[in-house]
This record gives structure tokens, C-alpha cells and sequence, in this order.
């Protein structure tokens, strides 16, 4: 029992409210899930689907991605979830949940380490052509991004 209390640390301490604690049960059957589904369809139709869902209501972006972050690495910091914890996936857990003003844009992209002749994956997510989430800007700089839908 004190193995499972200390594994839950830290989304319990990510959860504030009730409503927290509920967004939390929707992020966590959204990670698990979410790569069966992505599976099963087009990228494209995927985003355009997980755009039509509801999401939690906010006022502004800065503060939705706050609480979305927040809850999001308490969830994948859990034992059985831990190894899902990718940049793509914490990227499209933000896609889908991040509320405010202005639509969110899905970004993958490759850099290339010319040490180890090895591509690198990077997924972020911007709003209005600011990065709200994803790598710095030195290695955006080094990363080419990959089309993966067209821009409405």
C-alpha cells in the first residue's frame, strides 16, 4: 500500500479540485487510448475529430496549458503510464485539451544528428504561430518540420 501512495505523489499533488481530479481520469484514458486510435485512422481525421471534442473550458491559453501540463505529467508520471511518456504524446494530450483563445496547430518534425547518423522526433504544439509547448528554439532551429494535415 506505501509503494502505490508514494507512485501516486505526484498526481495527487497535481490535482487541486474535483474537476482536476476528473480532467485527470479524461487525460489518462486519452494516453492510453490515444495511440490505438491514431492507429486505425488518417493523422488528419484524427485531429479534426479530437478538435470537435469538448475540452475544459478557459479563459486563456496560457492558463488552460498550465493546468493541462500539470495534470498531464502527474498522469504519465504513473507506474503503468510512465512509458507512454513521449513528446508526441504529451504533445497531443495538450492538442486535445488545450482551450482559449486561438486554434491549436499539431507539430512533428526531424532533426538530424549528424554525430550518430540518427533522426531524432520532435512534436510540439503552438497557437498563432507561438510555441506553446515543445523544444527550445535552438533545436526548432535544427528541426524540420514534417507536413502532416492541411491548415484550414
Amino acid at each position: 500500500m506505501q509503494r502505490y501512495w508514494r507512485a501516486t505523489a505526484g498526481l495527487r499533488s497535481a490535482v487541486r479540485s474535483p474537476a482536476d481530479a476528473a480532467l485527470a481520469a479524461r487525460i489518462a484514458l486519452f494516453a492510453i487510448t490515444a495511440p490505438h486510435h491514431l492507429e486505425r485512422t488518417d493523422v488528419e481525421s484524427y485531429l479534426k475529430r479530437l478538435r470537435r471534442q469538448s475540452r475544459p473550458r478557459a479563459i486563456d491559453v496560457r492558463g488552460s496549458r498550465e493546468r493541462i501540463v500539470r495534470l498531464r505529467n502527474g498522469v504519465l508520471g504513473m507506474p503503468w503510464i510512465w512509458r507512454r511518456n513521449t513528446c508526441y504524446l504529451r504533445a497531443l494530450v495538450l492538442y486535445r485539451f488545450l482551450d482559449g483563445d486561438g486554434e491549436p496547430q499539431l507539430h512533428v518534425g526531424v532533426e538530424e544528428d549528424r554525430s550518430t547518423d540518427r533522426l531524432h522526433g520532435h512534436a510540439w504544439v503552438s497557437v498563432g504561430g507561438e510555441v506553446i509547448e515543445g523544444p527550445d528554439g535552438v533545436v526548432l532551429d535544427r528541426v524540420r518540420e514534417i507536413p502532416m494535415y492541411a491548415r484550414r
